[in-house]
């Protein structure tokens, strides 16, 4: 048999054996259970089995292995199955017990993560790497050994890609279809890829997975009647990422792995713009689900479901096509293609308000501030700790509030004291008039507890929001921490001295 007969073999195969195990897989988890429930962020509307993945798997392997024996052993190339192969195929498969594991119990995201760098590293250091050249400069450069030799970044950039993909798919996984789509189309361009390098174990792999899933994109398709789930993300983007790293390594080709990156741009980009999105813009946990992904954008531009799904299969395609394209086309032409690629990603992110740069560009300086604030204050806080605990008399703890008032910047405290004979006798401090005159003001009372039999003393405080309104929030929560943890209550000494307003910066009480 020539290679193209292995190749129909494996793809026509992969959709046999994923028919043949979709159904049972669908009636299994409805008795069982395993389904995906409806909630605010997700936009199907009924409990939908969420363990297709599996069958995808299943069907995958169950026609690329044995097509990989008969292939080798025909061919004479070799082991049955070479040591990157059966790495790839081990791992993906642990790969696919985590994110099975998920779907049924739903295990966090951080121990999935550290599931995901434990097989990424299994399989960089038993499978293959991607290869990264020692950079060679003019002698004339005189440029140092660290500069020049950079091989050792194999290790990180593939464990990066290893971990990127998967991640990729997973977040697509958000409209019937969707994920599957771009997983195929992808699938089959490494495969197309491979086979242009000569690398037939990676394709038929890569064709057996791409059958499965057209298969399951059958059951998919709006309206879903089963959804691939964590597992299946998971397993379909580390079977790409790591079908591409075996094309490197074996072929010494970084091609191998560029020419599915931009097949994969949209999900790419979208986790670059998701993470920073979270991670700067909102200040969310990198792990918190939320709802601006391109489809979910897409959905609140006025697109249906459908239209949002075709509308990206359409990019993925094209995005395919033109990384076919610059696999086969001289340097010039590789630079039109990538121009005209990232002129349409930059369109379709902007214009779905994925890419929101002057607004990132603000939330970066916000932060940046916040964080100088937030150390600033927090300096004074410790100072304050040591000085309010050192306080004996209520004297000294009411100079070390006026002081607090001042280091974080307070416009106003009061309090009013009642003596053991009843009679009352207020404490004030203020800032000058004039600091903080145009400033929003917060306003708080804060309870402080003490040893007499009574209601809690109140304390007033005025805080001017200066910058931000969260930074009027921190100084009054790490001023409440310090009334907390040193009230009157602490004090031996609960006499007040005789009335005093202070006012900082006039140099005197009075």
């Amino acid at each position: 048999m020539d290679h193209s007969s292995w190749y129909g073999v494996s793809y026509v195969g992969g959709i046999c054996a994923g028919v043949i195990l979709l159904p049972p897989v669908i009636i299994m988890a409805k008795q069982l259970g395993l389904v995906d429930v409806p909630d605010a962020r997700k936009v199907h509307q009924r409990p939908i089995p969420r363990v297709g993945g599996l069958a995808i798997a299943l069907a995958a392997m169950a026609v690329a292995i044995p097509v990989l024996i008969v292939y080798r052993s025909s061919e004479m190339v070799g082991h049955l199955i070479h040591t990157p192969m059966a790495s790839l195929i081990a791992a993906s498969l642990m790969l696919l017990a985590l994110g099975v594991v998920d779907d049924l119990v739903n295990i966090p995201a951080k121990i999935k993560l550290i599931g995901l760098l434990l097989i990424a590293w299994l399989f960089t250091a038993y499978g293959a790497h991607i290869p990264i050249p020692n950079l060679i400069l003019p002698a004339a450069w005189n440029a140092p050994p660290w500069l020049t030799q950079i091989s050792w970044l194999s290790w990180p950039v593939t464990m990066f890609w290893l971990i990127t993909v998967p991640i990729s798919l997973n977040f697509t996984d958000g409209l019937d279809g969707l994920a599957g789509g771009i997983s195929g189309v992808t699938a089959l361009v490494v495969a197309i890829t491979a086979a242009a390098l000569g690398e037939v174990s990676v394709a038929i792999l890569m064709l057996a997975m791409a059958g499965s899933i057209t298969a399951f994109l059958l059951f998919n398709f709006n309206p879903a009647r089963v959804f691939m789930g964590d597992g299946g993300s998971l397993f379909i983007g580390f079977v790409i990422a790591a079908g591409t790293v075996a094309l490197a390594g074996k072929t010494h080709n970084l091609e191998g792995v560029l020419i599915p990156a931009l097949a994969l741009s949209v999900p790419l980009l979208d986790t670059v713009a998701t993470l920073l999105r979270r991670g700067i813009l909102h200040r969310r946990s990198l792990f918190a689900a939320e709802r601006g992904h391109i489809h979910h954008r897409l959905l609140d531009l006025g697109l249906s479901h459908k239209h949002a799904v075709y509308f990206l299969y359409l990019f993925s395609a094209a995005s395919g096509l033109l990384a076919i394209l610059i696999l086969n086309c001289g340097r010039d032409m590789r630079v039109v293609y990538l121009l005209v690629l990232a002129f349409l990603l930059l369109v379709l992110f902007r214009s779905a308000g994925s890419t929101r740069f002057f607004d990132l560009i603000h939330a970066m300086r916000r932060n940046r501030q916040l964080a100088r604030e937030s150390k600033q204050y927090r300096r004074a806080f410790e100072m304050l700790q040591l000085r309010l605990s050192r306080a004996g008399t209520f004297d000294a703890w009411w100079e070390s509030v006026c002081q607090g008032a001042q280091m974080l910047q307070f416009s106003r405290v009061a309090m009013t004291i009642t003596r053991r004979d009843g009679t009352s006798e207020p404490r004030f401090w203020a800032a000058p008039e004039d600091e903080f005159a145009d400033a929003p003001l917060l306003r708080a009372s804060l309870p402080i507890r003490h040893r007499r039999i009574g209601p809690h003393m109140t304390l007033e405080i005025t805080i001017p929001s200066t910058t931000f309104l969260e930074s009027a929030g921190h100084r009054l929560a790490l001023f409440a921490r310090l009334m907390e943890e040193n009230s009157l209550a602490s004090l031996p000494d609960l006499n007040p001295g005789p009335f005093r307003i202070r006012i900082f910066g006039s140099g005197k009480p009075t």
